[in-house]
């Protein structure tokens, strides 16, 4: 596919954000946010930590959530902050959460309530809750832009051949396939998909990051109990 080369998910995100800052972006059962409320949010949560956290440039970040727009909110901060995250799927056994996140070298989880201790007790690192969105200071700093080069998401595998194993994916890689999807499936700012991946598999960008490219709306499907 033929892009600019310097395109990376927040600099494709933030560009469409100035194109249609009042299409709806995200849908979650009755709350949604526009793509200027989106990209405020993520703004904010990505200098907080940043100025907090003091996370740094390709870091592992751990995401624990249940199916909400937080599978897109908390994504796109980490990528502006320039750091990677990792999906950890608060059903899976204790043990192979432990050791994904001693593999990673995870020291901070973004969740949601008590989320993480209950999936994993004895957890040492820091956690930052959904309830705190609320209270996030405005940001007037600069954010760094992440390269393409650089990991946004780290994926483990099943492990059935033995340990899970991480797969890290770049910026560009992701990029390129965007650009192949919304081409394919002609994707406009007209369009509703909907997101009914589980988050802890590679399929969940494909629900939502062509559909935040091009101005549509992503409808994320509730978890089914």
């Amino acid at each position: 596919m033929e892009y600019a080369p310097s395109e990376t998910l927040a600099s494709l995100f933030r560009a469409q954000a100035a194109k249609t800052p009042d299409n709806i972006a995200v849908v979650f059962k009755d709350r949604q946010l526009t793509y200027r409320e989106l990209n405020d949010l993520t703004d904010r949560l990505a200098a907080y930590l940043i100025n907090k956290y003091h996370v740094q440039p390709e870091e592992a970040i751990g995401v624990m959530t249940d199916r909400s727009e937080l599978m897109a909110v908390y994504p796109l901060a980490i990528m502006k902050a320039g750091a990677a995250y990792m999906p950890l799927d608060f059903t899976f056994p204790e043990e192979r959460l432990k050791y994904m996140c001693q593999n990673a070298n995870i020291r901070l989880i973004l969740s949601e309530e008590d989320r993480v201790k209950q999936a994993m007790t004895g957890f040492k690192g820091e956690i930052f809750t959904a309830e705190d969105l609320h209270s996030l200071p405005s940001n007037n700093d600069r954010l760094p832009e992440p390269l393409p080069s650089q990991r946004f998401v780290i994926l483990y595998t099943s492990g059935s051949t033995g340990r899970p194993k991480g797969v890290i994916l770049e910026h560009h890689n992701i990029v390129n396939f965007c650009h192949w999807y919304i081409r394919e499936v002609a994707i406009t700012q007209d369009d509703r998909l909907l997101a009914f991946s589980n988050f802890g598999f590679d399929t969940h960008m494909m629900d939502i990051y062509p559909a935040l490219f091009t101005g549509a709306s992503v409808h994320i499907l509730s978890s089914i109990s």
